[in-house]
């Protein structure tokens, strides 16, 4: 069942962010409680603490102490709101995020927060070969 938009919200600014690593949520929570509506989009439902992988691996940390689910984080606050999807596309001037679910969510403020990747080889070949394929592929 689909609500009536609140006329509140309806005018309220909207903003959408794009990852719920570190940037994504530290952004969220400054957003908590302004008067603006918050979307944060990640393609996975938790956040995960990456650099402590290694603890749990070595049972020195459970995998809940590392891994939080994004609709709790957002629980609490009553701007803002989670989205689980794969980000495909921003049309800028239509002010429009596209997923892969061939949804769109209109924005007004965007914040892309996708962070990075981590080289996961300790293989010194591998590592020269990662660079190499690196090479080739700015040249």
């Amino acid at each position: 069942m689909k609500r009536d938009p609140d006329p509140e919200t309806a005018s309220r600014l909207r903003v959408v962010i794009v990852g719920g690593g570190f940037g994504g949520l530290a952004c969220a929570r400054a957003l908590d409680g302004a008067p603006v509506e918050v979307l944060l989009i990640d393609r996975d439902n938790y956040h995960l603490f990456t650099s402590l992988l290694h603890q749990v691996a070595s049972a020195l940390l459970n995998p809940a102490d590392i891994a939080y689910p994004l609709r709790k984080v957002c629980r609490r606050s009553r701007n803002i709101r989670f989205r689980q999807g794969v980000v495909t596309g921003v049309d800028f001037e239509a002010r429009v995020v596209r997923l892969r679910d061939g949804a769109q969510v209109r924005f007004d403020r965007l914040v892309l927060a996708t962070g990075s990747t981590t080289a996961r080889t300790t293989d010194p070949a591998e590592s020269r070969l990662q660079r190499h394929h690196r090479a080739r592929v700015l040249a």
